[in-house]
């Protein structure tokens, strides 16, 4: 039971919500209810979608000749509404207040072999809703979900530069511009969207964004691989259980009342202590100190990584150590050895890195990828003393070994935040707290686990799954790291304004650190 509960889960990818749009008139309203454009559309007549974004890349529905509009419309027997959690009701309220540093988005992003037809992309993209309702379902003032029929060319986007072709070079700044768009809860502009990206080469880069209210991150995952199929031509998406009323609901009898209240006594204590040394003494590198903008990000892409020979090396040292050595705590590890020898070049000061890691709190069964939400993120110090890489990943696996322990008293209480705590808060109380414990971060980590046989999207085969990740705050990164097949990448987000190139500096290190490690352990090529 505690590892099915305590285990860590990282989340998919989460990405900052943006700043807001202008205010939308009438004849904005009327506009998009006609064949799904915006205001924007409408009085310039040129047909491309421009919202609060650069002038270097426009949008236009990505719908299929003759279908224009796209609606898909659920079955009479999905229920129209549906209780939400408290989890649900803070990402919601998060969303309304528009807090650029707090995680607000899940987000996958993948090239295809070449662009797909826009029928291909409809016909996959309402099969997902049918299969989902809750993607159609919009939240109503933190209380519930309310159903409407879908308008596909407000949820699937196509992306291209204002003047010329999107170049391979050009991605970082075009998935800025994605993220970077005005996404309201209010039914008008949905949670979710799709975007295309077809790119000079042939090929075609696809960025779906789900809003965290819909789901936790494992819910995410589940959401992002309904999309893609096995790769032979003809295939279907993979399935997916639909939402159930009763995996959202959470009741409560007088007695776990009072376990609850008895546990979170004893666990506020821990979580106190901690926050308090988070807070106010604990010095920590790339220490985040206010919201970025996507369009300011810069990011970087490591090498592809052979999955054989991490696993290679994870079961050497577990040998060597007679004790369990994990993937995670490999590439975490040779990420802090590479932390590191960044600070050692730059004459920072080699603080501890102060990293949150999305942490499950859910019974789940091998098979549950419901969308829900019952996540939160912990704080887990990765030490940054050495860049030995070897002795790196034994300070990392330590690490990650005592923030299991520590979960194990805080999960009663994170039950308590989700039933009560969180969806009765005031606001003005909420916010305050939420922005000061991210801009302490040094680092968001997701570390995600994608396909193992190749797939396909739309008929397209998928030629390479790219990690994208947030920057919690000015000075902080944000690390993503995603497998597909026998390939693992790693991708480091900075902000623009920051003295060194961060995100280059640490990307190349770490393919060093990849190689001194293979070299020392004797295992094949890390890279391919």
């Amino acid at each position: 039971q505690r590892e099915r509960l305590l285990t860590p889960r990282f989340a998919l990818l989460v990405v900052p919500q943006s700043p807001p749009q202008s205010p939308r008139t009438p004849a904005m309203e009327q506009a998009e209810a006609c064949g799904g454009k915006s205001g924007a559309q409408a009085a310039s007549g040129s047909g491309l979608v421009r919202e609060a974004a650069p002038a270097a890349f426009v949008l236009a529905p990505f719908v299929a000749s003759g279908e224009a509009s796209g609606v898909v419309t659920h079955p009479k027997s999905i229920e129209s509404s549906e209780e939400i959690n408290g989890i649900d009701v803070l990402f919601y309220e998060l969303c309304e207040a528009e807090l650029g540093s707090t995680p607000m988005f899940i987000t996958a992003f993948f090239v295809t072999e070449r662009q797909p037809k826009a029928a291909d992309v409809q016909a996959t993209l309402r099969q997902l809703v049918l299969r989902n309702p809750r993607l159609a379902l919009v939240p109503e003032r933190s209380t519930r979900w309310t159903s409407q029929p879908v308008l596909l060319a407000k949820h699937c986007l196509l992306v291209r530069p204002k003047h010329g072709h999107l170049t391979e070079q050009m991605l970082p700044q075009a998935l800025s511009f994605c993220n970077s768009l005005k996404m309201q809860a209010d039914g008008r502009i949905p949670l979710w969207r799709q975007y295309i990206l077809p790119l000079e080469d042939g090929r075609c880069g696809v960025l779906t964004v789900l809003h965290h209210c819909y789901g936790d991150g494992q819910g995410g995952v589940g959401a992002m691989l309904s999309l893609v199929s096995s790769g032979e031509r003809g295939s279907k998406p993979q399935t997916w259980a639909p939402l159930q009323k009763r995996d959202v609901i959470h009741r409560h009898g007088a007695l776990d009342v009072l376990l609850l209240i008895v546990a979170v006594l004893l666990a506020s204590i821990t979580l106190s202590i901690k926050g308090l040394r988070i807070l106010f003494t604990w010095k920590s590198a790339f220490q985040g100190s206010g919201s970025v903008p996507s369009s300011r990000k810069r990011c970087q892409w490591t090498k592809a990584l052979r999955l054989e020979a991490v696993r290679d090396a994870k079961n050497i040292l577990s040998k060597r150590w007679k004790h369990k050595v994990t993937i995670n705590d490999i590439m975490l590890g040779v990420l802090s050895a590479s932390f590191a020898d960044f600070m050692r070049r730059t004459k920072r000061p080699q603080d501890s890195i102060y990293a949150g890691v999305p942490f499950s709190y859910a019974r789940r069964g091998p098979t549950d990828a419901r969308l829900r939400n019952l996540s939160i993120v912990l704080p887990m110090f990765m030490p940054t003393k050495t860049c030995e890489v070897v002795q790196a990943i034994a300070d990392v696996n330590s690490a990650s070994e005592a923030l299991k322990r520590d979960a194990l008293g805080e999960a009663p209480l994170l039950w308590f935040l989700d039933a009560f705590f969180l969806a009765h808060v005031p606001m003005v109380l909420k916010m305050p707290i939420v922005r000061l414990l991210m801009n302490r971060m040094s680092v968001i980590l997701t570390n995600v686990p994608g396909p193992k046989e190749p797939c396909a999207f739309a008929e397209q085969r998928i030629q390479e799954f790219v990690p994208f990740a947030p920057s919690p705050g000015a000075g902080a990164l944000g690390i993503a790291m995603i497998s597909y097949g026998d390939r693992y990448t790693v991708g480091i987000y900075t902000d623009a304004s920051q003295e060194h190139p961060a995100e280059e500096m640490v990307a190349r290190t770490f393919e060093q650190k990849f190689e001194e490690l293979a070299h020392q352990l004797s295992v094949p090529a890390p890279f391919a």
